[in-house]
């Protein structure tokens, strides 16, 4: 047996339904490139602060949660139990974030705190909170990092 086919591997950042990729697609492309788990994360963030070009390659972005809900994690893992890993990040600044975080893990086992893309600084007292509190629970936090730069575009601005 080759080496290659005794290894494992798991893609530690993924969305559902990411650029049309729905449920078949992605099952193939895991299947393709041997991948055995993803980590599959929601990301959700208030409509103002996401780039408006995801509109066209994101399905799911109309629906409360969004633009990738943990609702659409969900059905992915009930669909094909055991080739995913929860992650769910509610937005730190909302006052119930930590009780929906605990009710995720209690209820669906989500083992992740992914990912976080919110226009905040991520020192945040509320993120610093959030921060906190996985690791109290051993839950990694998946954050997405932007670097300013020039886009030559007047919208989204830079960071977005």
């Amino acid at each position: 047996m080759s080496t290659w086919k005794k290894k494992l591997i798991i893609d530690c950042h993924n969305h559902p339904d990411w650029y049309g990729h729905n449920l078949k697609k992605f099952l193939a492309n895991m299947a393709e490139y041997r991948i055995s788990q993803t980590w599959l994360l929601s990301w959700e963030c208030p409509k103002d602060e996401y780039d408006p070009s995801y509109n066209n390659v994101i399905p799911a972005l109309f629906e409360p949660g969004g633009p990738i809900p943990f609702s659409r994690c969900l059905a992915y893992l009930e669909q094909a139990p055991g080739k995913f890993v929860l992650g769910y990040a509610p937005d730190p600044r909302k006052p119930d974030a930590i009780d929906k975080m605990q009710a995720a893990i209690d209820i669906y086992g989500v083992k992740i705190y992914g990912e976080l893309k919110l226009r905040m600084m991520y020192d945040n007292p509320d993120a610093l909170r959030m921060f906190r509190f996985c690791g109290e629970k051993g839950l990694p936090v998946i954050v997405h990092l932007d670097y300013e730069f020039d886009t030559g575009v007047k919208y989204p601005r830079p960071n977005w």
